[in-house]
């Protein structure tokens, strides 16, 4: 039984034969030229391989396709990203949104590249345009913390949670009640910061019951209450952390080097 060169190159692929499944495919391409079947797979390979001569390759052979797909546009961005060429990664994924305006994973691709390119403000709009949901709500969250617009970061964090609880189950579901601790413990440190202790002492708390093994989260609880004026009960609850946790106390540290409030705690350093 004969096998095309396609499917040679292919089983050299499951094999991790990279190299000889560019054997195959250069033979097969120099010969037939026009398959763009074999460009997109042989790119698909020059772009694993290390080396800016590799990610030229993946781009010439991409380059050489009549009509793109959106698959065929996200691998550009992501060799493009690799160049950190963050312009033409971004360039390519919108190119990859028109295609497939309604594919949230390359919605949400395109708002983390704007994101470490620095267009905080251009994501921020574009995440404003999308339908309500936690998850884009969750990235506008991030957004606007990044952005340093902390009342609007808790706001959409707070809409996150809202429309988190009204679809799934918090309190019968494990997935769904980590979804949601991981929401509060984004919002709680930001409460802090805008000194809305109430609020930040009512999501620590939330937090220490969804994840009871990750103590950090009752740690930065005590520092709260050190915030607001409670330091005997942060002072029993720190230490009691530490106890259970001594791998935290460079945190605590930390803490204490960034926060003058915090000071009262450094005896549990000692």
């Amino acid at each position: 039984m004969s096998y095309s060169p396609l499917q040679m190159a292919e089983a050299f692929l499951h094999m991790g034969e990279l190299d000889d499944a560019l054997t195959v495919l250069n033979a097969h391409l120099e010969a037939n030229p026009a398959d763009e079947a074999a460009r997109r797979i042989r790119a698909s390979i020059y772009w694993r391989l290390p080396g800016a001569d590799h990610q030229q390759a993946a781009l010439a052979d991409l380059e050489q396709i009549t009509q793109l797909t959106a698959a065929d546009y996200t691998q550009r961005s992501i060799i493009f990203q690799q160049m950190e060429n963050w312009d033409a990664a971004i360039a390519a994924m919108e190119q990859a949104r028109q295609l497939t305006p309604d594919d949230d994973r390359l919605t949400e691709r395109y708002l983390l590249l704007l994101e470490r390119a620095g267009r905080l403000e251009q994501a921020r709009r574009v995440v404003a345009e999308l339908p309500p949901a936690w998850r884009w709500s969750q990235m506008a969250g991030d957004l606007a913390e990044c952005a340093g617009d902390l009342s609007a970061a808790v706001q959409h964090y707070s809409d996150a949670v809202r429309d988190l609880e009204s679809r799934l189950d918090v309190n019968g579901s494990r997935l769904a009640a980590t979804l949601r601790g991981t929401l509060l413990v984004k919002r709680a440190p930001l409460y802090v910061r805008l000194e809305q202790f109430d609020q930040a002492e009512a999501d620590y708390a939330a937090a220490v019951e969804i994840f009871p093994k990750e103590l950090r989260f009752a740690l930065e609880h005590g520092l709260m209450l050190t915030l607001r004026g409670q330091t005997e009960t942060a002072l029993d609850l720190c230490r009691s952390v530490l106890c259970d946790a001594p791998e935290l106390r460079p945190l605590l540290r930390s803490r204490l080097d960034s926060e003058p409030r915090l000071q009262s705690l450094s005896s549990l350093l000692d």
